[in-house]
C-alpha cells in the first residue's frame, strides 16, 4: 500500500472533534472540521522520535469541560484500532468512507492500524458504549481493540520514528448511518413475535424476551412489553383443559431470559462486499 495518498474533496459538512496539544494537556479545544480537512490531518505523518505530540478526538464537549467522559456531549467518528494483527476484511467496507493509518508503533512484523469512519449522525455519548460495540461487531466481529469505546479517548495524530514504516489508506463512499446498526423497535419485534404464535403462546413468548435481550433492550423494557396482554388470556390445552397465559408467566419468563449470558446482536444490515479503493 502506498505511503501517502491524494486528498479528495469529499464533503464540507463539518464534524465536531476536540484537540490536545499533548497526552497530559486535559483541556479539550472544540474545532469544526470538514471531513476534507480531517483526511489531509489523518493521511499525514510526522516524523518523531516518540509517539507523544498532538492528539484528537472525534468528541463534541461541553463547554468548559475538562477531558473525560463526564465532559462528552456527542460522538462524529467511529475509530477502530487493530494491534498486533492484520487489518479486517476491508472489502466488506466497500460502500462506506473510512481512512486508515499505521501508528507510531507499527511495523510490517507487529502491525498497528487505526481506522476512521465518518457517521452521518452524532451519536449522544450515553449511547455510544452501546453503539460502538453494534458497529464493531457488524464491521470486526469484535476483533478491534475494545478500549475505542470510551467516548473520552484521544487518539495520537499520524506520526512514526525516523526511518520508520508508516502506511494510509483513503477510501470514500457513503458516511457511516447509525441508525442502520440501531436497536429494533419494539412494535417490529412483537409483530414478529405475534407471526410465530403458530409456535405456541409460551415458544413465541420466549423467542420474543430473547430476540429483545440479545438486541440489548433492559430487562424493564423488555418486561414492558407485555406480551400476556397481546396473545389471547386462555386457550384449550391438549387435554381439553383452559390454559390461561398470566402477566407472572411473561415476567416469569423474562427473568429467566435475563439470567442468561447475553448473546452478541446481528448487523442490522448484511454488508457488502466490494473491492476497496486505495489512495
Amino acid at each position: 500500500m502506498p505511503n501517502s495518498v491524494p486528498v479528495r474533496q469529499v464533503t464540507a459538512i463539518s464534524l465536531a472533534v476536540a484537540l490536545f496539544d499533548g497526552v497530559k494537556d486535559n483541556q479539550p479545544k472544540t474545532a469544526y472540521k470538514s471531513w476534507t480537512d480531517l483526511v489531509r490531518g489523518l493521511t499525514k505523518h510526522q516524523e518523531r522520535e516518540t509517539k507523544d505530540g498532538p492528539l484528537w478526538s472525534p468528541t463534541l464537549y461541553k463547554s468548559w469541560e475538562k477531558r473525560g467522559i463526564a465532559g462528552v456531549l456527542a460522538v462524529s467518528c467511529l475509530v477502530l484500532d487493530y494491534e498486533h494483527h492484520d487489518v479486517p476484511d476491508l472489502g466488506l467496507w466497500g460502500r462506506w468512507e473510512y481512512v486508515g493509518h499505521t501508528s507510531h508503533s507499527h511495523s510490517e512484523t507487529d502491525p498497528h492500524w487505526r481506522f476512521i469512519l465518518p457517521l452521518a449522525s452524532s451519536v449522544v455519548a450515553a449511547d455510544w458504549p452501546r453503539m460502538w460495540r453494534r458497529l464493531d461487531l457488524a464491521l470486526t466481529a469484535g476483533r478491534s481493540d475494545q478500549a475505542c469505546k470510551d467516548a473520552s479517548r484521544i487518539y495520537y495524530l499520524p506520526s512514526h520514528p525516523p526511518g520508520g514504516e508508516f502506511d494510509v489508506i483513503h477510501h470514500p463512499g457513503a458516511w457511516l448511518d447509525p441508525s442502520e446498526f440501531d436497536r429494533k423497535p419494539v412494535e417490529r419485534w412483537i409483530e414478529e413475535a405475534q407471526n410465530r404464535l403458530h409456535e405456541g403462546r409460551n415458544v413465541s413468548g420466549l423467542w420474543l424476551a430473547s430476540q429483545m435481550y440479545a438486541d440489548e433492550y433492559s430487562q424493564t423494557e423488555v418486561e414492558a412489553a407485555r406480551w400476556d396482554t397481546i396473545v389471547p388470556y386462555e386457550q384449550v390445552d391438549s387435554q381439553g383443559k383452559i390454559d390461561p397465559y398470566t402477566t407472572k408467566e411473561w415476567l416469569d419468563t423474562v427473568r429467566n431470559v435475563f439470567s442468561r449470558s447475553p448473546r452478541a446482536p446481528a448487523p442490522a444490515m448484511p454488508l457488502e462486499r466490494r473491492t476497496p479503493i486505495h489512495g
